[in-house]
């Protein structure tokens, strides 16, 4: 019986010491990103965004920066992703629903008038082959938007299994471009978020504190994934550990 037991502490320590954060190289364009410990697993998570202010360049009629506040699913054995979340079509004003992974874009079925509604409370469940995104009112009675990802159009190595034990999740501002230069005149200014719940496989809930977050993928710095520049573009405003921030992106 002690043998059998030491055996299993071992294959836990294993896979805790082989346990793979997300991708987090060099971009085009700055954000700023914070991820959970591949140490532990979830399969929901739920947050309250408040939207930014978004400022381009005046006259503008085409333009290619692109605006995120986004969520994002890794498989934490081998490091795969999905970003999920929301961008910014300023011809439009609106923000739209997306998913995006290794094998390509994906457009969502969510469109939000920031103008309606300055605040969503956002929700994202892992199921056993699928992932659903939900954005509700921020007093979660309405639903405003929903989107249903199935694995057959996501990433095969996100690798789903019949109890998803193997997923942890980051969040992220970021304005991405497809040339970086950081001069645009792009900004985006406080974006905010609040409450960030995560829920283990038992359906325990916990807040995202920085027990539960990895210590070398959060905000800056640390963080391997950009340059000096790109980090200069960034403002904190607020940042509770890691539960709360205001973050403001500048490309000026």
């Amino acid at each position: 019986m002690k043998i059998l037991l030491l055996l299993m502490l071992i294959n836990v320590n294993e896979c805790l010491l082989n346990c793979s954060q997300a991708w987090n190289g060099g971009g085009t364009g700055a954000w700023y990103r914070v991820d959970t410990s591949c140490q532990y697993s979830f399969i929901s998570t739920q947050l309250i965004y408040c939207f930014p202010t978004i400022l381009i360049p005046l006259n503008v009629t085409s333009f290619t920066d692109g605006f995120y506040i986004s969520l994002g699913i890794f498989n934490r054995f081998n490091g795969y992703s999905l970003d999920i979340g929301l961008t910014y079509d300023f011809k439009k004003s609106k923000w739209f629903s997306y998913g995006n992974d290794r094998i390509g874009w994906k457009n969502g079925h969510i469109s939000i008038d920031s103008k309606l509604n300055s605040c969503i409370n956002v929700s994202l469940f892992i199921k056993d082959n699928y992932i659903n995104y939900i954005v509700k009112t921020i007093n979660n009675s309405i639903i405003l938007g929903e989107d249903i990802y199935f694995s057959s159009e996501l990433d095969p190595y996100l690798n789903f299994t019949k109890n998803n034990s193997n997923f942890g999740f980051y969040r992220f501002d970021s304005i991405a471009q497809t040339k970086e230069t950081l001069k645009t005149g792009s900004q985006i200014i406080h974006a905010k978020m609040e409450n960030w719940i995560l829920e283990f496989y038992s359906g325990k809930l916990v807040p995202s504190e920085e027990s539960y977050i990895a210590s070398n993928v959060h905000g800056y710095s640390p963080g391997r994934c950009c340059t000096k520049d790109e980090i200069n573009t960034i403002t904190i405003n607020q940042e509770n550990k890691w539960n709360k921030a205001d973050i403001s992106i500048r490309y000026i």
